[in-house]
């Protein structure tokens, strides 16, 4: 069940500004009610109401309701203010409010003879409107549009609250091979966790309208060498009495035997749901071993303002101490904004399916969120480990309840070792690695911290160097790789540092390092050593050629991380 969903354009007013326009009544009216639409999330929201100059009534004081849902207010105006008139001037006036007083769409009714009629409406960011009725507004502070829900009804919510208990109760569980590496809520792994709502995403979908009941398919393809179990179990506290399930699976002994062989990643859906804790950030998945994060499904309940949406993600891969992406809120992550103002929706590769504030499902005095975002062309690859999150408000620091479903392919053994480190500045290891340079710059202490993670940073003092002559050195690695990771730890103070590479004399292409931080200096960063370069050796030699016009290039630290093998 899906809240019914409006979209308008408005105005507000702040301290010591009001509205005012005219509307249609009829002669033989008995009294008018004005009604008024507005956004409830600004709370204590007060004007004073005139009619043809002449005190009539007051907006206010409004309740607080969750962001995303519409409220309506109604004023009656008496009779001996609007008898006899084909039209009224109204006009409202600021009294105090948490913020401002907005306004969307006015509603006039005439009383006739017991009865209640429409008689106008006035449309306010409307153009054609606004002309018609001669609308003006006074001490404007806000403009825009909103799509937002309407409140349910108690047997609606109640409706809906059986329905949640189902799609959080009941959880898909699949197991490839003897072992279980699917078990999630239902709603949640197909896209929708706390409603079923419509999702057409590219790997899995719910139509929400189907004949005979709602439907969810999933894509995803889930490889597997002998055999294959998918269950239901219901853990919630609704008897399931009906209801079919249908799987499909085909024969492939190119994909079976990748599988046995280790050379394929499992199918995964990972869930895990609970209160967040303050100053600790989410987790989607963390986990060691090599694989591909492929997308999540997150289902959030939390403040009416809707704070926790402030919340970044990182991904932190194969240890390293610098987040591979960092974003700048959860809204941004799901590919949205303005903390979805445009109402819900669904896409190919990221949604909001639901948003129900506590008149629409959600408990009293809460939002409640869901959202899921696929990342199929961007898929997050990991050799060794991989720890996503998400922070819940600023800096962690928005009490909310949390569930999220990741999906990703992998095996628990890693496909990416460390297999040597030459530590810049420490001279028996310079030595040990055939350090060389003709100027190789001066060796130097630094105290600092690493991007990404403000309650939790990571320290470190060491010694760096930082050269704009070439430098030359000798790292270990695995015979058999596919492959080498080259990671330098280094001092990010000044951005845009690159190197010309080349590995046992082949020329590759350049080193660009653009990120630059003065506060948070260290800086974990990658370069990919194709195989053609690296394959059947037991040491590489890699020379990093400064360019002429970039900052000097410093180091902390080279590792040799070989792939595969």
């Amino acid at each position: 069940m899906k809240p019914r969903s409006e979209t308008d354009e408005g105005r507000a007013y702040g301290a010591g500004g009001g509205s005012e326009f005219t509307v249609a009544v009829d002669p033989a009216n008995e009294g008018v009610r004005l009604t008024r639409r507005y956004d409830p999330i600004i709370a204590n929201q007060v004007a004073a109401v005139y009619v043809d100059g002449r005190e009539a009534g007051t907006w206010g004081p409004t309740p607080q309701a969750g962001g995303g849902l519409w409220a309506e207010e109604s004023v009656e105006l008496p009779a001996e203010l609007t008898a006899g008139k084909s039209e009224i001037t109204v006009r409202n006036a600021f009294v105090s409010s948490d913020l401002d007083v907005n306004e969307f769409t006015y509603w006039a009714d005439s009383r006739v003879g017991g009865e209640t009629r429409r008689t106008d409406t006035m449309d306010v960011g409307d153009a054609a409107s606004e002309t018609a009725h001669g609308y003006a507004i006074t001490s404007p502070n806000w403009e825009g549009v909103r799509t937002y829900d309407y409140p349910l009804g108690d047997d609606q919510r109640a409706e809906l609250a059986a329905a949640q208990d189902v799609l959080q109760g009941l959880r898909l569980r699949a197991t490839f091979d003897g072992e279980r590496t699917v078990d999630a809520p239902l709603g949640e792994f197909f896209g929708s966790g706390n409603a079923t709502a419509p999702v057409r995403a590219l790997m899995y979908g719910i139509d929400a309208e189907a004949a005979g009941g709602p439907v969810l398919t999933s894509w995803w393809p889930m490889p597997f060498a002998r055999n294959a179990k998918v269950e239901l179990y219901n853990g919630s506290a609704t008897a399931i009495t009906a209801g079919t399930a249908e799987v499909t699976a085909a024969a492939s002994r190119t994909h079976a035997e990748a599988v046995a062989s280790g050379d394929a990643g499992r199918f995964r859906a990972t869930s895990h749901a609970g209160p967040t804790e303050p100053g600790e950030s989410w987790d989607f998945l963390a986990t060691g071993g090599t694989g591909k994060f492929t997308g999540v499904t997150h289902t959030m309940t939390g403040e009416l303002n809707r704070n926790y949406l402030e919340g970044d993600e990182r991904v932190f891969v194969d240890g390293s101490r610098t987040p591979q992406l960092h974003g700048t809120g959860t809204e941004d992550f799901y590919q949205s904004g303005w903390y979805f103002n445009r109402g819900t929706y669904t896409q190919p590769f990221n949604g909001n399916p639901t948003h129900l504030g506590g008149l629409t499902g959600c408990a009293a005095e809460r939002d409640c969120t869901g959202t899921y975002r696929l990342m199929i062309h961007d898929a997050v690859p990991f050799t060794q480990s991989i720890d996503f999150d998400i922070e819940h408000g600023f800096v962690n620091d928005k009490e909310a309840d949390y569930s999220t479903t990741a999906y990703w392919y992998g095996e628990k053994k890693p496909t990416g070792t460390r297999t040597d480190t030459l530590d810049v500045g420490d001279a028996r290891s310079e030595k040990a690695h055939a350090y060389t340079s003709d100027a190789p710059g001066d060796v130097t202490s630094l105290d600092s911290v690493f991007d990404g993670d403000a309650q939790h940073p990571r320290q470190l003092t060491a010694d760096t160097r930082a050269t704009t002559a070439p430098v030359s050195f000798t790292l270990r690695v695995d015979r058999r790789n596919e492959g080498v990771e080259l990671r330098r730890t280094s001092d990010q103070a000044r951005p845009y540092q690159r190197v010309a590479v080349s590995v046992d004399g082949e020329r590759l292409p350049d080193w660009l390092q653009p990120l630059g931080n003065t506060e948070r200096r260290w800086l974990d960063d990658t370069y990919q050593i194709p195989a053609g370069a690296t394959a059947g050796k037991r040491e590489i030699t890699v020379t990093l050629t400064p360019a002429a016009d970039a900052p000097p290039w410093s180091a902390e630290s080279y590792e040799a991380h070989t792939l595969g093998g």
